[in-house]
């Protein structure tokens, strides 16, 4: 008798979503773990490259990167309401008589 039945998945349910690669995730714990020993930080690498490089492309690159975490590029967004209940609001740009 076969163990699977022809057409049907042996795992229908599939890997969870977020689950990572066991492989994957050693390798990045393994990197980060060396990278902590020598008391690499990437961030604090890049200001160096920024101030200290003499090829001003590298230079460039770097301050590109940082500026990422200083002002993050905003996403556009799209409003949408109501069409029969629309909401209005008025303006009105005349100087003031208030004293």
């Amino acid at each position: 008798m076969s163990k699977f039945i022809k057409g049907q998945s042996g795992n229908p349910k599939g890997r969870p979503n977020g689950s990572k690669n066991k492989k994957i995730q050693h390798i990045q714990e393994y990197i980060s773990s060396v990278l902590e020993k020598m008391d690499f930080c990437a961030f604090h690498k890049l200001i160096e490259l920024a101030k200290y490089s003499n090829d001003q492309t590298i230079q460039l690159t770097a301050a590109k990167e940082i500026a990422q975490y200083l002002a993050p590029k905003l996403r556009s967004v799209t409003l949408t309401g109501d069409t029969e209940n629309p909401v209005s609001f008025h303006l009105n740009l005349s100087p003031s008589t208030d004293a």
